[in-house]
């Protein structure tokens, strides 16, 4: 009835909207950001898509984190990647990062002073990936971060 190609699309776009659903749920993005304390500086997390972490320095009130699409999901890219990453502060936006033709097997990694608004912000980190796959698609990685600091 339905062709190979569109019952694989279908499958495709059913695992692409599990794995954002996982990495949603993990990140808090479904509106309950990350919390960040003193005894849990630390957050980790892994969907289909690819492996993130994130920490907060509080001895310097500096925010890192590190992003790198899985192999699978990389294997897929038939060209260079262009990615754009933001940190926002109340909506404000504090860092920005862009790469243009990159692998797609590229580590984003960006480290951002907090400021004197470490723990008066609702942050919110984006990461929007686009590469091409196959002889005329393309595929985009958004990945959502939100996150709040306390000191206890």
């Amino acid at each position: 009835m339905f062709s190979r190609t569109m019952k694989r699309t279908a499958a495709f776009a059913a695992t692409t909207v599990t794995a954002l659903s996982l990495m949603a749920a993990q990140s808090g993005a479904a509106g309950n950001p990350h919390v960040y304390t003193p005894r849990n500086a630390f957050y980790q997390g892994h969907d289909p898509r690819g492996n993130f972490t994130a920490q907060i320095k509080y001895d310097t009130g500096k925010f890192q984190m590190g992003w790198q699409l899985s192999a699978a999901t990389a294997a897929l890219a038939t060209g260079p990647m262009n990615e754009t990453a933001n940190l926002t502060c109340n909506g404000r936006r504090v860092t920005h990062d862009s790469h243009a033709a990159v692998g797609a097997r590229y580590f984003l990694h960006m480290s951002s002073s907090l400021g004197r608004d470490m723990t008066r912000c609702n942050w919110e980190l984006t990461i929007h990936e686009t590469f091409p796959i196959g002889h005329s698609g393309t595929r985009t990685v958004d990945v959502d971060f939100p996150f709040v600091v306390t000191l206890v």
